[in-house]
Protein backbone atom coordinates (compact mmCIF):
# COMPACT_ATOMS: atom_id res chain seq x y z
CA UNK A 1 0.00 0.00 0.00
CA UNK A 2 3.06 2.44 0.68
CA UNK A 3 4.41 1.37 -2.43
CA UNK A 4 1.53 2.49 -4.49
CA UNK A 5 1.05 5.82 -2.78
CA UNK A 6 4.59 6.52 -3.48
CA UNK A 7 3.66 5.59 -7.61
CA UNK A 8 1.08 7.87 -7.36
CA UNK A 9 2.86 10.96 -5.66
CA UNK A 10 5.40 10.43 -8.18
CA UNK A 11 2.74 11.05 -10.78
CA UNK A 12 1.27 13.96 -8.63
CA UNK A 13 4.86 15.56 -8.50
CA UNK A 14 5.37 15.40 -12.36
CA UNK A 15 2.47 17.48 -13.06
CA UNK A 16 2.64 19.80 -9.83
CA UNK A 17 3.73 22.24 -11.81
CA UNK A 18 0.45 22.66 -14.35
CA UNK A 19 -2.43 23.41 -12.34
CA UNK A 20 -4.69 23.01 -14.99
CA UNK A 21 -3.06 19.29 -15.57
CA UNK A 22 -3.04 18.45 -11.95
CA UNK A 23 -6.69 18.76 -11.66
CA UNK A 24 -7.06 16.22 -14.09
CA UNK A 25 -5.32 13.93 -12.69
CA UNK A 26 -6.63 14.33 -9.30
CA UNK A 27 -10.54 14.59 -10.56
CA UNK A 28 -13.03 12.73 -8.86
CA UNK A 29 -15.75 13.82 -11.18
CA UNK A 30 -17.37 10.50 -12.69
CA UNK A 31 -17.79 11.66 -16.36
CA UNK A 32 -15.47 15.02 -17.61
CA UNK A 33 -13.80 16.69 -20.83
CA UNK A 34 -10.64 17.86 -21.13
CA UNK A 35 -10.11 20.35 -24.15
CA UNK A 36 -6.67 19.51 -25.24
CA UNK A 37 -5.00 21.33 -27.98
CA UNK A 38 -2.09 19.95 -30.08
CA UNK A 39 0.95 20.17 -28.38
CA UNK A 40 -0.38 20.80 -24.60
CA UNK A 41 0.17 17.79 -23.26
CA UNK A 42 -2.73 15.63 -24.14
CA UNK A 43 -1.75 12.40 -24.33
CA UNK A 44 0.66 12.68 -21.25
CA UNK A 45 -2.21 13.56 -19.04
CA UNK A 46 -4.73 10.81 -20.49
CA UNK A 47 -2.52 8.26 -20.00
CA UNK A 48 -0.91 9.30 -16.67
CA UNK A 49 -4.87 10.04 -15.36
CA UNK A 50 -5.60 6.25 -16.57
CA UNK A 51 -2.28 4.65 -14.39
CA UNK A 52 -3.25 7.06 -11.57
CA UNK A 53 -6.42 5.81 -11.02
CA UNK A 54 -5.51 2.18 -11.42
CA UNK A 55 -2.90 2.65 -8.59
CA UNK A 56 -5.59 3.84 -6.56
CA UNK A 57 -7.28 0.89 -7.24
CA UNK A 58 -10.17 2.25 -9.88
CA UNK A 59 -11.72 0.18 -10.88
CA UNK A 60 -12.09 -2.71 -9.08
CA UNK A 61 -12.33 -6.64 -9.14
CA UNK A 62 -12.89 -7.78 -12.45
CA UNK A 63 -13.66 -4.16 -14.14
CA UNK A 64 -11.81 -2.21 -16.78
CA UNK A 65 -10.86 0.87 -18.09
CA UNK A 66 -11.89 0.59 -22.01
CA UNK A 67 -9.69 3.24 -24.39
CA UNK A 68 -11.14 4.10 -27.49
CA UNK A 69 -9.20 5.76 -29.93
CA UNK A 70 -10.05 6.76 -33.86
CA UNK A 71 -6.96 4.74 -35.73
CA UNK A 72 -5.69 1.31 -35.89
CA UNK A 73 -2.22 3.29 -35.86
CA UNK A 74 -3.22 5.67 -32.77
CA UNK A 75 -4.43 2.15 -30.99
CA UNK A 76 -0.99 1.03 -31.60
CA UNK A 77 0.47 4.01 -30.06
CA UNK A 78 -1.62 4.51 -26.96
CA UNK A 79 -0.63 0.94 -26.28
CA UNK A 80 3.51 1.47 -26.09
CA UNK A 81 2.46 4.84 -24.53
CA UNK A 82 0.83 2.73 -21.95
CA UNK A 83 3.93 0.74 -21.64
CA UNK A 84 6.56 3.86 -21.56
CA UNK A 85 4.69 5.52 -18.63
CA UNK A 86 4.35 1.88 -16.46
CA UNK A 87 7.95 0.69 -17.13
CA UNK A 88 9.30 1.76 -14.18
CA UNK A 89 6.71 -0.02 -11.77
CA UNK A 90 7.39 -3.73 -10.64
CA UNK A 91 6.48 -6.16 -13.34
CA UNK A 92 3.41 -7.42 -11.14
CA UNK A 93 1.96 -4.35 -10.91
CA UNK A 94 2.83 -3.51 -14.89
CA UNK A 95 0.98 -6.82 -15.80
CA UNK A 96 -2.02 -5.75 -13.16
CA UNK A 97 -2.27 -2.41 -15.23
CA UNK A 98 -2.22 -4.25 -18.67
CA UNK A 99 -4.32 -6.69 -17.86
CA UNK A 100 -7.16 -4.24 -16.50
CA UNK A 101 -7.09 -1.79 -20.10
CA UNK A 102 -8.59 -2.73 -23.26
CA UNK A 103 -7.50 -0.22 -25.92
CA UNK A 104 -8.78 -0.57 -28.84
CA UNK A 105 -11.29 1.95 -31.99
CA UNK A 106 -15.06 1.70 -31.99
CA UNK A 107 -14.42 -1.31 -34.95
CA UNK A 108 -12.48 -3.02 -32.46
CA UNK A 109 -14.85 -2.78 -29.89
CA UNK A 110 -17.95 -4.31 -31.93
CA UNK A 111 -15.76 -6.70 -33.31
CA UNK A 112 -14.78 -7.78 -29.68
CA UNK A 113 -18.47 -8.46 -29.26
CA UNK A 114 -19.74 -9.44 -32.85
CA UNK A 115 -17.44 -12.43 -32.28
CA UNK A 116 -18.92 -13.68 -29.14
CA UNK A 117 -22.57 -12.75 -29.52
CA UNK A 118 -22.94 -12.26 -33.20
CA UNK A 119 -24.16 -15.81 -33.74
CA UNK A 120 -27.74 -14.80 -32.79
CA UNK A 121 -28.17 -12.72 -36.40
CA UNK A 122 -26.18 -14.91 -37.76
CA UNK A 123 -23.91 -18.14 -37.85
CA UNK A 124 -21.33 -17.08 -40.19
CA UNK A 125 -20.15 -15.31 -36.73
CA UNK A 126 -18.89 -18.43 -35.49
CA UNK A 127 -15.69 -17.83 -38.07
CA UNK A 128 -16.44 -14.21 -38.36
CA UNK A 129 -12.55 -13.82 -39.40
CA UNK A 130 -13.42 -15.56 -42.71
CA UNK A 131 -16.06 -12.46 -43.56
CA UNK A 132 -14.94 -10.84 -46.66
CA UNK A 133 -15.63 -6.95 -45.18
CA UNK A 134 -16.32 -3.96 -47.95
CA UNK A 135 -16.91 -0.97 -48.30
CA UNK A 136 -20.75 0.47 -48.52
CA UNK A 137 -20.21 1.83 -51.91
CA UNK A 138 -18.17 -1.86 -53.06
CA UNK A 139 -21.66 -3.49 -51.99
CA UNK A 140 -23.39 -1.46 -54.13
CA UNK A 141 -20.81 -1.18 -56.93
CA UNK A 142 -20.51 -4.70 -57.09
CA UNK A 143 -22.26 -7.30 -55.60
CA UNK A 144 -25.66 -9.00 -56.11
CA UNK A 145 -27.85 -7.90 -54.39
CA UNK A 146 -31.10 -6.14 -55.80
CA UNK A 147 -31.92 -2.47 -56.68
CA UNK A 148 -34.33 -1.72 -53.54
CA UNK A 149 -31.29 -3.14 -51.54
CA UNK A 150 -28.58 -0.84 -53.21
CA UNK A 151 -31.33 1.88 -52.52
CA UNK A 152 -31.12 1.17 -48.47
CA UNK A 153 -27.74 0.67 -48.27
CA UNK A 154 -26.68 3.62 -50.34
CA UNK A 155 -28.98 5.77 -48.46
CA UNK A 156 -27.72 4.99 -44.99
CA UNK A 157 -23.96 4.95 -46.07
CA UNK A 158 -24.91 8.54 -47.14
CA UNK A 159 -26.31 9.59 -43.74
CA UNK A 160 -23.32 8.17 -42.18
CA UNK A 161 -21.42 10.26 -44.36
CA UNK A 162 -23.41 13.56 -43.86
CA UNK A 163 -23.91 13.07 -40.20
CA UNK A 164 -27.61 12.91 -40.77
CA UNK A 165 -28.61 11.48 -37.01
CA UNK A 166 -32.35 10.95 -37.37
CA UNK A 167 -31.96 9.17 -40.19
CA UNK A 168 -29.13 6.68 -39.02
CA UNK A 169 -31.36 5.84 -35.63
CA UNK A 170 -34.71 5.19 -37.32
CA UNK A 171 -33.30 3.34 -40.24
CA UNK A 172 -30.64 1.21 -38.67
CA UNK A 173 -32.42 -2.18 -38.65
CA UNK A 174 -33.72 -1.64 -42.54
CA UNK A 175 -29.97 -1.34 -43.11
CA UNK A 176 -28.99 -4.15 -41.21
CA UNK A 177 -31.83 -7.10 -42.52
CA UNK A 178 -30.56 -5.93 -45.68
CA UNK A 179 -26.61 -7.17 -44.16
CA UNK A 180 -28.40 -10.16 -42.49
CA UNK A 181 -30.55 -11.43 -45.39
CA UNK A 182 -28.38 -10.79 -48.50
CA UNK A 183 -24.41 -9.81 -47.95
CA UNK A 184 -24.15 -12.35 -44.78
CA UNK A 185 -25.48 -15.78 -46.64
CA UNK A 186 -22.96 -15.08 -48.77
CA UNK A 187 -20.05 -14.39 -46.74
CA UNK A 188 -20.04 -10.43 -46.92
CA UNK A 189 -20.24 -7.89 -44.30
CA UNK A 190 -20.08 -4.09 -44.71
CA UNK A 191 -17.87 -2.25 -42.83
CA UNK A 192 -20.44 0.13 -41.21
CA UNK A 193 -22.47 -3.03 -40.43
CA UNK A 194 -19.42 -4.48 -37.92
CA UNK A 195 -20.91 -1.50 -35.83
CA UNK A 196 -24.51 -1.30 -36.47
CA UNK A 197 -25.08 -4.90 -35.88
CA UNK A 198 -23.28 -4.60 -32.32
CA UNK A 199 -25.76 -1.57 -31.72
CA UNK A 200 -28.55 -3.95 -32.72
CA UNK A 201 -27.18 -6.66 -30.72
CA UNK A 202 -26.89 -4.74 -27.63
CA UNK A 203 -30.25 -2.97 -27.66
CA UNK A 204 -31.96 -5.91 -27.90
CA UNK A 205 -30.40 -8.13 -25.52
CA UNK A 206 -30.04 -5.84 -22.42
CA UNK A 207 -28.67 -8.56 -20.33
CA UNK A 208 -25.40 -8.62 -22.93
CA UNK A 209 -25.37 -4.63 -22.53
CA UNK A 210 -25.26 -5.01 -18.55
CA UNK A 211 -22.56 -7.31 -18.69
CA UNK A 212 -20.41 -4.72 -20.72
CA UNK A 213 -21.71 -2.41 -18.81
CA UNK A 214 -20.46 -3.98 -15.82
CA UNK A 215 -17.34 -4.84 -17.46
CA UNK A 216 -16.35 -1.25 -18.82
CA UNK A 217 -16.56 0.53 -15.78
CA UNK A 218 -14.49 3.95 -17.08
CA UNK A 219 -14.13 4.54 -20.63
CA UNK A 220 -11.69 6.86 -21.92
CA UNK A 221 -12.44 8.24 -25.24
CA UNK A 222 -9.45 10.25 -27.24
CA UNK A 223 -10.15 12.39 -29.98
CA UNK A 224 -13.11 12.84 -29.43
CA UNK A 225 -14.00 15.64 -31.97
CA UNK A 226 -13.66 13.16 -34.69
CA UNK A 227 -17.05 10.59 -33.89
CA UNK A 228 -19.11 9.98 -36.15
CA UNK A 229 -23.02 9.00 -35.57
CA UNK A 230 -22.32 5.41 -35.52
CA UNK A 231 -19.49 6.08 -32.69
CA UNK A 232 -21.72 7.84 -30.56
CA UNK A 233 -25.12 5.33 -30.73
CA UNK A 234 -22.54 2.49 -29.77
CA UNK A 235 -20.52 4.64 -26.48
CA UNK A 236 -23.97 5.91 -25.48
CA UNK A 237 -25.75 2.78 -25.39
CA UNK A 238 -22.66 1.81 -22.33
CA UNK A 239 -23.25 5.47 -20.78
CA UNK A 240 -27.30 4.34 -20.02
CA UNK A 241 -25.90 2.96 -17.16
CA UNK A 242 -24.90 5.98 -15.06
CA UNK A 243 -22.50 4.31 -12.85
CA UNK A 244 -20.28 4.06 -16.06
CA UNK A 245 -17.47 7.06 -15.84
CA UNK A 246 -16.55 8.81 -18.78
CA UNK A 247 -13.50 10.89 -20.07
CA UNK A 248 -13.35 12.40 -23.44
CA UNK A 249 -10.16 14.16 -24.84
CA UNK A 250 -9.94 16.24 -27.84
CA UNK A 251 -10.21 19.61 -29.54
CA UNK A 252 -13.02 21.22 -31.06
CA UNK A 253 -10.91 22.98 -33.14
CA UNK A 254 -9.60 19.92 -34.93
CA UNK A 255 -12.71 19.35 -36.35
CA UNK A 256 -12.34 19.08 -39.59
CA UNK A 257 -13.65 15.97 -40.96
CA UNK A 258 -17.36 17.29 -41.23
CA UNK A 259 -17.28 16.15 -44.79
CA UNK A 260 -16.85 12.02 -43.74
CA UNK A 261 -19.24 12.33 -40.71
CA UNK A 262 -18.02 13.79 -37.58
CA UNK A 263 -20.91 15.31 -35.52
CA UNK A 264 -20.00 19.27 -34.79
CA UNK A 265 -20.25 21.11 -31.41
CA UNK A 266 -19.97 17.65 -29.49
CA UNK A 267 -18.45 18.75 -26.64
CA UNK A 268 -21.07 21.27 -25.91
CA UNK A 269 -24.11 18.20 -26.62
CA UNK A 270 -21.85 15.74 -24.28
CA UNK A 271 -21.19 18.86 -21.68
CA UNK A 272 -24.63 19.20 -20.93
CA UNK A 273 -26.07 15.70 -22.14
CA UNK A 274 -23.92 13.96 -19.37
CA UNK A 275 -23.31 16.56 -16.59
CA UNK A 276 -19.92 16.36 -17.36
CA UNK A 277 -17.26 18.53 -15.71
CA UNK A 278 -14.81 20.78 -18.00
CA UNK A 279 -11.21 21.50 -17.84
CA UNK A 280 -9.18 23.45 -20.82
CA UNK A 281 -5.67 22.60 -20.35
CA UNK A 282 -3.88 26.22 -21.20
CA UNK A 283 0.13 25.45 -21.42
CA UNK A 284 1.17 25.19 -25.08
CA UNK A 285 4.44 23.20 -24.40
CA UNK A 286 5.73 22.74 -27.53
CA UNK A 287 5.56 26.49 -28.38
CA UNK A 288 5.90 28.02 -25.43
CA UNK A 289 9.56 29.25 -26.34
CA UNK A 290 8.58 29.86 -29.67
CA UNK A 291 6.66 33.51 -29.82
CA UNK A 292 5.41 33.84 -33.47
CA UNK A 293 3.70 30.45 -33.13
CA UNK A 294 2.53 30.71 -29.45
CA UNK A 295 1.16 34.19 -30.97
CA UNK A 296 -1.02 32.94 -33.64
CA UNK A 297 -1.74 29.69 -31.35
CA UNK A 298 -3.77 32.19 -29.33
CA UNK A 299 -5.50 33.76 -31.46
CA UNK A 300 -6.82 31.10 -33.46
CA UNK A 301 -8.08 29.74 -30.23
CA UNK A 302 -9.06 33.19 -28.90
CA UNK A 303 -11.35 33.56 -31.90
CA UNK A 304 -12.60 30.30 -32.08
CA UNK A 305 -13.93 29.88 -28.43
CA UNK A 306 -15.84 34.04 -29.27
CA UNK A 307 -15.67 34.78 -33.25
CA UNK A 308 -16.22 38.42 -32.02
CA UNK A 309 -13.29 38.98 -30.01
CA UNK A 310 -11.49 42.35 -30.97
CA UNK A 311 -7.47 40.96 -30.94
CA UNK A 312 -4.68 43.56 -30.97
CA UNK A 313 -3.33 44.13 -34.60
CA UNK A 314 0.21 42.03 -34.93
CA UNK A 315 2.84 41.10 -37.91
CA UNK A 316 4.54 37.85 -37.83
CA UNK A 317 7.38 37.14 -39.54
CA UNK A 318 5.86 33.54 -40.28
CA UNK A 319 3.53 34.97 -42.19
CA UNK A 320 4.20 36.41 -45.82
CA UNK A 321 2.25 37.42 -48.93
CA UNK A 322 3.67 38.03 -52.76
CA UNK A 323 2.82 39.53 -55.52
CA UNK A 324 2.60 36.58 -57.89
CA UNK A 325 2.55 32.74 -57.26
CA UNK A 326 5.34 32.23 -59.28
CA UNK A 327 7.22 34.53 -56.19
CA UNK A 328 5.48 32.65 -53.73
CA UNK A 329 6.77 28.83 -55.00
CA UNK A 330 10.30 30.44 -55.44
CA UNK A 331 10.96 31.60 -51.93
CA UNK A 332 9.27 27.98 -50.48
CA UNK A 333 12.06 26.32 -53.01
CA UNK A 334 14.46 28.94 -51.31
CA UNK A 335 14.40 28.14 -47.71
CA UNK A 336 13.73 24.14 -48.60
CA UNK A 337 17.18 24.53 -49.98
CA UNK A 338 18.72 26.53 -47.23
CA UNK A 339 16.63 24.18 -44.85
CA UNK A 340 17.98 20.79 -46.37
CA UNK A 341 21.66 22.26 -46.77
CA UNK A 342 21.73 23.35 -42.90
CA UNK A 343 20.24 20.34 -41.34
CA UNK A 344 20.40 17.01 -43.55
CA UNK A 345 17.74 14.99 -41.36
CA UNK A 346 15.40 17.78 -40.77
CA UNK A 347 11.77 16.82 -42.22
CA UNK A 348 9.77 19.09 -44.17
CA UNK A 349 5.48 19.15 -45.33
CA UNK A 350 4.41 21.54 -47.62
CA UNK A 351 0.55 21.48 -47.56
CA UNK A 352 -1.99 23.31 -49.41
CA UNK A 353 -5.63 23.41 -48.99
CA UNK A 354 -6.32 21.69 -52.20
CA UNK A 355 -4.99 20.38 -55.31
CA UNK A 356 -4.89 22.29 -58.44
CA UNK A 357 -2.64 24.36 -60.99
CA UNK A 358 -1.10 26.41 -58.10
CA UNK A 359 0.32 23.61 -56.60
CA UNK A 360 1.59 21.75 -60.05
CA UNK A 361 3.77 25.31 -60.45
CA UNK A 362 5.72 24.27 -57.11
CA UNK A 363 5.77 20.60 -58.01
CA UNK A 364 7.88 21.20 -61.34
CA UNK A 365 9.78 23.68 -59.70
CA UNK A 366 10.95 21.24 -57.75
CA UNK A 367 11.74 18.61 -60.26
CA UNK A 368 13.50 21.39 -62.07
CA UNK A 369 15.60 21.88 -59.05
CA UNK A 370 16.35 18.61 -58.62
CA UNK A 371 14.98 18.33 -55.30
CA UNK A 372 13.35 14.76 -53.81
CA UNK A 373 10.01 15.10 -52.44
CA UNK A 374 7.03 12.60 -51.96
CA UNK A 375 3.70 13.48 -53.49
CA UNK A 376 0.86 12.59 -51.28
CA UNK A 377 -1.54 15.13 -52.31
CA UNK A 378 -3.38 12.09 -53.74
CA UNK A 379 -3.26 10.40 -50.21
CA UNK A 380 -6.77 11.91 -49.60
CA UNK A 381 -10.09 9.96 -47.77
CA UNK A 382 -12.15 12.03 -49.98
CA UNK A 383 -10.04 11.31 -53.82
CA UNK A 384 -11.63 8.53 -55.61
CA UNK A 385 -8.24 7.12 -56.34
CA UNK A 386 -6.89 6.59 -53.20
CA UNK A 387 -10.11 4.87 -51.88
CA UNK A 388 -10.01 2.74 -54.73
CA UNK A 389 -6.63 1.71 -53.97
CA UNK A 390 -7.14 0.77 -50.69
CA UNK A 391 -10.31 -1.46 -52.11
CA UNK A 392 -7.84 -3.18 -54.31
CA UNK A 393 -5.43 -4.00 -51.08
CA UNK A 394 -7.87 -5.31 -49.07
CA UNK A 395 -9.74 -7.22 -51.69
CA UNK A 396 -6.10 -9.10 -52.51
CA UNK A 397 -5.39 -8.83 -48.70
CA UNK A 398 -8.38 -11.18 -47.81
CA UNK A 399 -8.26 -13.48 -51.02
CA UNK A 400 -4.41 -14.12 -50.13
CA UNK A 401 -4.64 -13.93 -46.17
CA UNK A 402 -8.20 -15.23 -45.02
CA UNK A 403 -6.89 -19.46 -45.77
CA UNK A 404 -4.87 -19.40 -42.40
CA UNK A 405 -1.80 -17.93 -44.85
CA UNK A 406 0.53 -16.58 -42.34
CA UNK A 407 1.64 -13.34 -42.20
CA UNK A 408 5.24 -13.06 -42.93
CA UNK A 409 7.77 -11.53 -45.33
CA UNK A 410 7.52 -13.78 -48.29
CA UNK A 411 3.60 -13.85 -48.20
CA UNK A 412 3.22 -10.18 -47.75
CA UNK A 413 5.90 -9.78 -51.08
CA UNK A 414 3.25 -11.72 -52.67
CA UNK A 415 0.24 -9.97 -51.57
CA UNK A 416 2.40 -6.66 -53.03
CA UNK A 417 2.68 -7.64 -56.28
CA UNK A 418 -1.00 -8.87 -56.76
CA UNK A 419 -2.09 -5.54 -55.46
CA UNK A 420 0.61 -4.11 -58.18
CA UNK A 421 -0.91 -5.88 -61.21
CA UNK A 422 -4.26 -4.89 -59.76
CA UNK A 423 -3.19 -1.61 -59.71
CA UNK A 424 -2.03 -1.76 -63.38
CA UNK A 425 -5.36 -2.23 -64.81
CA UNK A 426 -6.74 0.55 -63.40
CA UNK A 427 -6.92 4.34 -65.00
CA UNK A 428 -4.82 5.77 -61.99
CA UNK A 429 -1.99 7.78 -63.36
CA UNK A 430 1.79 6.53 -63.10
CA UNK A 431 2.38 9.20 -60.73
CA UNK A 432 -0.25 8.27 -58.13
CA UNK A 433 0.11 4.26 -58.47
CA UNK A 434 4.06 5.25 -57.71
CA UNK A 435 2.68 7.39 -54.48
CA UNK A 436 0.24 4.74 -53.24
CA UNK A 437 3.02 1.96 -53.66
CA UNK A 438 5.71 3.85 -51.96
CA UNK A 439 2.74 4.02 -49.23
CA UNK A 440 1.57 1.09 -48.98
CA UNK A 441 5.57 -0.52 -48.29
CA UNK A 442 6.11 2.06 -45.61
CA UNK A 443 2.74 0.83 -44.37
CA UNK A 444 4.42 -2.84 -44.07
CA UNK A 445 8.10 -1.59 -43.51
CA UNK A 446 6.20 0.23 -40.31
CA UNK A 447 4.06 -2.39 -38.80
CA UNK A 448 6.64 -5.08 -38.48
CA UNK A 449 8.83 -3.14 -36.34
CA UNK A 450 6.01 -2.13 -34.32
CA UNK A 451 6.85 -3.57 -31.25
CA UNK A 452 2.44 -3.84 -30.40
CA UNK A 453 1.73 -5.48 -33.55
CA UNK A 454 4.88 -8.41 -33.09
CA UNK A 455 2.81 -9.00 -30.12
CA UNK A 456 -0.65 -10.08 -31.75
CA UNK A 457 -1.82 -13.21 -32.41
CA UNK A 458 -2.30 -14.06 -36.09
CA UNK A 459 -5.63 -13.37 -35.90
CA UNK A 460 -5.33 -10.17 -34.11
CA UNK A 461 -2.18 -9.04 -37.00
CA UNK A 462 -5.12 -9.82 -39.73
CA UNK A 463 -8.01 -7.51 -38.32
CA UNK A 464 -5.25 -4.98 -37.43
CA UNK A 465 -4.01 -4.94 -41.26
CA UNK A 466 -7.74 -5.25 -42.96
CA UNK A 467 -8.97 -2.55 -40.34
CA UNK A 468 -6.43 0.02 -41.52
CA UNK A 469 -7.18 -0.75 -44.94
CA UNK A 470 -11.61 -0.59 -44.33
CA UNK A 471 -10.77 2.61 -42.65
CA UNK A 472 -8.47 4.09 -45.68
CA UNK A 473 -5.97 4.90 -42.98
CA UNK A 474 -2.75 4.52 -44.75
CA UNK A 475 -2.39 7.72 -44.44
CA UNK A 476 -1.76 7.64 -41.02
CA UNK A 477 1.83 6.23 -41.68
CA UNK A 478 2.69 8.81 -43.75
CA UNK A 479 5.25 9.32 -41.23
CA UNK A 480 6.98 6.19 -42.26
CA UNK A 481 7.94 7.81 -45.57
CA UNK A 482 11.67 8.56 -45.87
CA UNK A 483 11.42 11.07 -47.95
CA UNK A 484 12.58 14.87 -46.12
CA UNK A 485 9.58 16.84 -48.03
CA UNK A 486 6.52 15.70 -47.95
CA UNK A 487 3.73 17.81 -50.05
CA UNK A 488 0.09 17.02 -49.31
CA UNK A 489 -3.30 18.15 -48.58
CA UNK A 490 -3.97 19.95 -44.75
CA UNK A 491 -6.84 17.18 -44.22
CA UNK A 492 -4.27 14.70 -44.89
CA UNK A 493 -1.75 16.10 -42.74
CA UNK A 494 -3.86 15.64 -38.98
CA UNK A 495 -2.30 13.59 -36.82
CA UNK A 496 1.24 14.01 -38.49
CA UNK A 497 3.95 16.13 -37.55
CA UNK A 498 6.89 17.88 -39.60
CA UNK A 499 10.10 19.82 -37.94
CA UNK A 500 9.01 22.46 -40.55
CA UNK A 501 5.94 23.34 -42.72
CA UNK A 502 4.83 25.42 -45.30
CA UNK A 503 1.63 26.23 -45.53
CA UNK A 504 0.99 27.79 -48.76
CA UNK A 505 -2.35 29.56 -50.80
CA UNK A 506 -4.18 31.49 -48.53
CA UNK A 507 -6.14 33.14 -50.78
CA UNK A 508 -9.93 33.42 -51.03
CA UNK A 509 -11.15 29.89 -52.66
CA UNK A 510 -8.65 28.00 -51.27
CA UNK A 511 -8.56 28.77 -47.07
CA UNK A 512 -11.27 29.51 -46.75
CA UNK A 513 -12.31 26.88 -49.71
CA UNK A 514 -14.66 28.00 -52.72
CA UNK A 515 -17.36 25.40 -51.58
CA UNK A 516 -16.67 25.50 -47.99
CA UNK A 517 -17.11 29.32 -47.11
CA UNK A 518 -16.47 31.34 -50.30
CA UNK A 519 -19.31 30.57 -52.80
CA UNK A 520 -22.08 32.09 -50.43
CA UNK A 521 -20.10 34.87 -48.82
CA UNK A 522 -21.37 38.02 -48.86
CA UNK A 523 -17.66 39.69 -49.13
CA UNK A 524 -16.60 38.26 -51.99
CA UNK A 525 -14.95 41.84 -53.82
CA UNK A 526 -12.38 42.24 -50.99
CA UNK A 527 -12.64 39.69 -48.56
CA UNK A 528 -13.03 41.97 -45.97
CA UNK A 529 -15.26 39.90 -43.84
CA UNK A 530 -17.28 40.80 -41.12
CA UNK A 531 -18.65 37.73 -38.66
CA UNK A 532 -22.55 37.25 -37.96
CA UNK A 533 -24.63 34.92 -37.00
CA UNK A 534 -24.94 33.62 -40.46
CA UNK A 535 -21.15 32.69 -41.57
CA UNK A 536 -19.84 32.59 -38.01
CA UNK A 537 -20.39 28.69 -37.96
CA UNK A 538 -18.50 27.78 -41.74
CA UNK A 539 -15.66 30.56 -40.52
CA UNK A 540 -14.99 28.48 -37.79
CA UNK A 541 -14.68 25.52 -39.49
CA UNK A 542 -12.14 26.81 -42.61
CA UNK A 543 -10.10 28.08 -39.47
CA UNK A 544 -10.22 25.28 -38.17
CA UNK A 545 -8.49 23.95 -41.22
CA UNK A 546 -5.93 26.27 -41.13
CA UNK A 547 -5.23 25.59 -37.16
CA UNK A 548 -4.84 22.14 -38.36
CA UNK A 549 -2.31 23.09 -40.46
CA UNK A 550 -0.30 25.00 -38.23
CA UNK A 551 0.10 22.96 -35.58
CA UNK A 552 1.70 19.74 -37.57
CA UNK A 553 4.66 22.51 -37.27
CA UNK A 554 7.06 20.66 -34.10
CA UNK A 555 9.12 23.91 -34.70
CA UNK A 556 8.47 26.71 -37.46
CA UNK A 557 5.41 27.14 -39.56
CA UNK A 558 5.79 29.22 -42.96
CA UNK A 559 2.70 31.05 -44.19
CA UNK A 560 2.43 32.43 -47.47
CA UNK A 561 0.00 34.05 -50.10
CA UNK A 562 -0.27 35.25 -52.96
CA UNK A 563 -2.09 38.53 -54.77
CA UNK A 564 -1.96 36.58 -58.20
CA UNK A 565 -2.26 32.90 -58.85
CA UNK A 566 -0.38 30.11 -61.37
CA UNK A 567 -2.93 31.95 -64.61
CA UNK A 568 -1.95 35.89 -63.13
CA UNK A 569 -5.77 36.47 -62.31
CA UNK A 570 -5.98 38.77 -59.14
CA UNK A 571 -6.15 37.32 -55.94
CA UNK A 572 -7.25 38.81 -52.61
CA UNK A 573 -5.48 37.26 -49.29
CA UNK A 574 -7.26 34.97 -47.23
CA UNK A 575 -10.08 36.82 -44.49
CA UNK A 576 -8.83 34.49 -41.89
CA UNK A 577 -6.05 37.21 -41.26
CA UNK A 578 -8.17 40.12 -41.17
CA UNK A 579 -9.95 37.98 -38.25
CA UNK A 580 -7.22 37.15 -36.65
CA UNK A 581 -6.05 40.56 -36.74
CA UNK A 582 -2.53 39.41 -38.25
CA UNK A 583 -0.97 41.59 -41.06
CA UNK A 584 1.40 39.81 -43.40
CA UNK A 585 4.62 40.92 -44.10
CA UNK A 586 5.43 41.78 -47.69
CA UNK A 587 7.93 39.01 -48.87
CA UNK A 588 11.03 40.93 -50.32
CA UNK A 589 11.69 40.12 -53.97
CA UNK A 590 14.20 38.45 -55.29
CA UNK A 591 14.81 37.26 -59.12
CA UNK A 592 13.01 34.95 -60.26
CA UNK A 593 15.18 32.94 -63.13
CA UNK A 594 13.36 29.79 -63.98
CA UNK A 595 10.55 28.41 -63.46
CA UNK A 596 8.61 25.47 -65.38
Amino acid sequence: MTKLLEYQNEIIDYFHSDIQQLSVIQSVAPRFIVEAPAGYGKTKVLINKVVYDLLCNKPKNHEKVLMITFSINSTSKMKQDIEKEICYLPDTLKKRIKRKVKITNYHGLARLILRKYGVEFSEKFLRMEELDVIDDEVAIRDYLVSKEDKVVIGKYNEAVKTARGVFIHNNIEEYNDVIINRLLPNNYITHNAIITLTIQLLKENNELLVFYQQLFTNIVVDEFQDSNHLNLMLLELLLTNENVKLQIYGDHLQRIYGFIGTVPNLFDIFSEKYDCKYYKLQTNYRFKDNREMLMIDNKVRSVASNAYNKLDKTHSEYIKYHETHQEEVHDIVSRLKKGIEENSHRKFAILVPQRGEDVDVLINELKYQDISFYNALNIDVNHKDYRLFHEICASEFQKHFMSSVKIIKSEINKWFQKVEFRLESTEIDIDTKSSFLKLFKAFVNSIVVDSTYRKLAQKEKTEYILEVLLEHELSRYLSAIKDDIQILTIHSSKGLEWDEVFLMDMEEGKLPSWRGMCIDCDYKENCKIELNEDNEMVFIEQLSVFYVGVTRARERVNISASKKCARNFNKNISCLFDVLNIKPEKAEFKNVNKFV
